[in-house]
C-alpha cells in the first residue's frame, strides 16, 4: 500500500496511475482479507463478534472520511485536489508500521506451522492465564484438531478455481468470485464517474 500510494501521488501519466492503483488494490486486498481473520483469532470469545464489527465500522468510517476529504479539497483546484487526499492515507499506514510489529501472531497460524508452544503462550497471554491452565490446554488441542482436519481435507487451489471440491463438481466458484469482484468494481466505477473530468487529469 505504501508503494502504491507513493506511485499514485507522483503519477504524471495514466499508465503510472493504473499500475499504482493495481498495487494499492493488492495491498488493500491483503489488508482486508487478513485483518478480520487475525482479529477473530486473537481476541476473547466473548469479545470476538463485537471487535470484528468495530473493525468493519472503522473500515467504513475511513472510506467515508476519504470521500469527505476528497470533496473538501475538490474546491482547492489543481493537483493538490487529488494528490493530497491520496497522500493522506500514509498517516494510517505509518500507524500500521508502528503497531504491527508489536502484535501477537495468530495462534491458529502458529499451530498450523508446528509452533505449538508459541501458540499456547500467546493464548495464555491473551486470556491472562498460565500456559498450564486447563482452558489454554483445551483451546490449543481444539485448534490443533481443526488444523489437522483442514490439512486432511484441503482442496488444491486449481480444483477450487475449477469448481471441484473432492468428488463434487459445479460449485460455481468462478461465478461467485466474479460477482464479488464485480460489485466492488461497480462501486469504484460509480465513485469515479461522480468526479469532474477536469479534476481527475494527471497533468494538473
Amino acid at each position: 500500500m505504501t508503494i502504491g500510494c507513493i506511485l499514485q501521488v507522483s503519477a504524471f501519466s495514466p499508465a503510472q496511475m493504473i499500475v499504482a492503483r493495481i498495487i494499492s488494490g493488492i495491498g488493500n486486498g491483503l489488508n482486508t482479507a487478513t485483518a478480520p481473520v487475525w482479529q477473530a483469532e486473537t481476541s476473547k470469545a466473548s469479545m470476538r463478534g463485537k471487535l470484528v464489527v468495530i473493525e468493519m465500522i472503522c473500515n467504513i468510517g475511513g472510506y467515508s472520511l476519504s470521500n469527505w476529504v476528497t470533496y473538501g479539497l475538490s474546491f482547492a483546484g489543481g493537483a493538490v485536489a487529488w494528490r493530497l487526499p491520496i497522500a493522506l492515507q500514509m498517516l494510517f499506514i505509518f500507524v500500521l508500521f508502528g503497531t504491527v510489529p508489536w502484535l501477537p501472531e495468530s495462534p491458529r497460524w502458529l499451530i498450523s506451522h508446528g509452533r505449538v508452544q508459541e501458540a499456547e503462550q500467546i493464548i495464555a497471554d491473551l486470556e491472562d492465564l498460565k500456559v498450564s491452565d486447563p482452558w489454554v490446554v483445551t483451546e490449543s488441542k481444539e485448534i490443533q484438531w481443526a488444523a489437522q482436519v483442514e490439512r486432511e481435507n484441503s482442496v488444491p487451489f486449481k480444483d477450487l478455481i475449477r469448481g471441484r471440491t473432492g468428488t463434487q463438481k459445479g460449485t460455481s466458484v468462478i461465478r461467485r468470485l466474479l460477482l464479488g469482484a464485480g460489485t466492488q468494481w461497480m462501486q469504484v466505477s460509480t465513485h469515479l464517474l461522480t468526479l469532474q473530468p477536469s479534476k481527475t487529469k494527471l497533468n494538473c
